[in-house]
């Protein structure tokens, strides 16, 4: 290596290091991915609990509010679930009952829910497969 390329070399590290970047010497560490299950049995149905004690019958949507409750649409129990950052399941609205009815809770009725989503005031919206529509759940 001459001189030139020594101290490009050097001015590109001074300059990396002023930038805050640090150098890394060698390949890069590989990051390994970890897989558990935050909540259900793994067995179709329908309970609520904690963690593993609660059931699903093919969630299929997901969305997550500003506190960090997850919000599943679980599709064959035509009910919207809330998972709370603890891991707790409850249902947010639905009975597990096919149909289509607007109301409070468990007096509300979905037909397959597909998807969620949630906005910045924490209203659920739940793309209603079944029906065709798509409605909204607010507090």
């Amino acid at each position: 290596m001459n001189s030139d390329s020594r101290l490009l070399l050097v001015t590109l590290l001074v300059t990396l290091l002023l930038a805050g970047c640090e150098p890394v010497w060698g390949p890069p560490s590989p990051k390994v991915a970890t897989v558990s299950t935050l909540a259900g049995s793994g067995e179709a149905g329908y309970a609520e609990g904690s963690g593993v004690e609660a059931q699903f019958n093919f969630p299929s949507g997901l969305a997550v509010d500003s506190a960090g409750n997850l919000y599943v649409a679980d599709a064959f129990n035509h009910c919207i679930r809330k998972i709370t950052p603890q891991g707790v399941v409850s249902t947010l609205a639905g009975n597990g009952s096919s149909g289509y009815a607007d109301g409070p809770g468990a007096q509300a009725q979905f037909n397959l829910p597909a998807g969620v989503a949630v906005d910045a005031s924490g209203n659920v919206y739940v793309a209603d497969e079944g029906n065709h529509c798509v409605r909204k759940i607010s507090y």
